[in-house]
């Protein structure tokens, strides 16, 4: 988000008046212009003669590591964003999938069970050939539905904060009483930082910054129970007359009804349904904000 107060920064010196009972000042043409009258007090044909606010400190804005040559003193200042946490989100459902649950009956109506219920890997041969042979079949999808990742959650980052550099550097020489010489080139660059909330002179913009920023934010995200997972409902248990599933001569449906079947057979092979995941409702879990300090007023040439 850009900051309103680096927005300030790069414009250039409104012409207007400044208010005297906070920031005086000798010249006309704006917060920091000299007067081509010939009444105001001047340091040098490069530079301005700027009055001491009244209220707060002269200082210049950057974001850079260090402050420019003759200003010091190098305070933080956040512009107070309300930072949230990222987006809480879960990736599909994984490792699910279809169980094939396979129970033979010793009846054609399958009433009396034989043995099972077996659970059968899909593509597995079952060899039933030493076993007294079955007359009826039931096999049912037993449905895995997996379970979801959640995605990182990301807290937004706090930004790097800006510094406010207060002069320290001061020259009087040639400006009048309670003024300071300044490079004419720092003058677009001039704010002054008031303590509390503060209206601002004349020809100056206001923006609430802060001194310090204290992150208390916890961002954590999980998922729920996985939703909607399913099979589609055509898998079958081939039922075989060898006992490795060489010969088929008959396709048990998958969906859980009885089958009867007097055929002879030895084995049989499960081909599985095909698994469709689900998804995950996000569960957010964060909590707290991020704390700023005292307020103060940025007040910058418009």
């Amino acid at each position: 988000m850009a900051r309103a107060w680096q927005i300030l920064l790069l414009g250039s010196v409104a012409a207007c008046g400044v208010d005297s009972g906070v920031f005086s000042q000798s010249g006309s043409n704006g917060p920091f212009a000299d007067d081509d009258d010939g009444g105001a007090s001047s340091c040098g044909s490069s530079s301005i003669c700027v009055a001491v606010p009244s209220e707060g400190v002269l200082v210049r804005v950057t974001d850079g590591d260090s402050c420019p040559d003759g200003w010091d003193d190098r305070q933080p200042i956040y512009d107070g964003e309300a930072l949230g946490c990222g987006d809480c989100s879960c990736t599909p459902a994984s490792n699910g999938g279809c169980d094939v649950q396979v129970t033979r009956y010793t009846d054609a109506t399958c009433f009396v069970p034989k043995d099972g219920p077996t659970f059968v890997a899909d593509g597995t041969c079952v060899d039933v050939s030493a076993i007294v042979q079955a007359q009826g079949y039931r096999v049912d999808n037993v449905i895995k539905p997996g379970a979801c990742t959640p995605t990182p959650e990301a807290t937004e980052p706090l930004a790097n904060p800006a510094a406010a550099c207060e002069l320290t550097v001061m020259s009087t020489t040639g400006c009048n009483s309670g003024e300071l010489c300044l490079p004419a080139d720092d003058s677009a660059q001039v704010c002054i930082l008031i303590d509390g909330r503060a209206p601002c002179p004349a020809g100056f913009e206001a923006s609430e910054v802060f001194g310090s920023a204290d992150d208390q934010r916890s961002c954590v995200c999980s998922c729920g129970a996985a939703e909607g997972s399913s099979c589609r409902g055509d898998g079958t248990l081939s039922l075989s007359t060898d006992n490795s599933c060489g010969n088929p001569f008959l396709d048990v449906p998958i969906n859980a009804t009885c089958f009867s079947t007097f055929a002879g057979h030895n084995s049989y092979r499960v081909v599985g349904d095909d698994f469709t995941p689900g998804t995950c409702p996000p569960l957010d879990g964060s909590s707290g904000a991020i704390v700023y300090g005292e307020p103060q007023t940025l007040c910058c040439p418009r």
